[in-house]
């Protein structure tokens, strides 16, 4: 685990980092009551990222999925990407794979498992863009 600057989390807060991972905080990071951040690979937050309560942040299945038609089957992990001043909004999912330009908003109860190639999206729904050009203020 690396921290850039000052992180603060709030009370039942859990982070999990497996062996081999890595999780890297940027400067005035900050998250609410029961976050739970697992790294099996990587997650990586940018400064300025603001997590509201009720937040799960896993980069892989947890266990591993077998794949019935293939015989070589392990759990599959991926990157998490967080950009700078990214707010991640109550109850939401933030899933392997996912990579979020800076001054982006994860909307409420949100899913996200892909990459988002633009900076100030607001996403919501399950992977879904509703607005464009926004940002936030603290």
């Amino acid at each position: 685990m690396y921290f850039t600057g000052k992180a603060s989390f709030a009370r039942g807060s859990k982070l999990i980092c497996g062996s081999r991972a890595t999780m890297y905080f940027g400067n005035n990071f900050s998250s609410n009551t029961n976050c739970i951040i697992n790294a099996g690979n990587k997650v990586v937050f940018g400064d300025n990222c603001l997590l509201s309560w009720n937040i799960s942040i896993l980069d892989g299945d947890g266990h591993e999925l077998l794949d019935l038609s293939h015989s070589n089957n392990r759990k599959h992990e991926s990157s998490i990407i967080i950009g700078n001043h990214v707010w991640i909004c109550m109850n939401s999912m933030i899933l392997k794979g996912t990579s979020v330009m800076d001054d982006s908003i994860i909307g409420a109860g949100a899913i996200t498992s892909k990459k988002f190639d633009e900076p100030n999206l607001m996403i919501a729904g399950i992977n879904k863009v509703i607005k464009k050009q926004i940002n936030w203020i603290k």
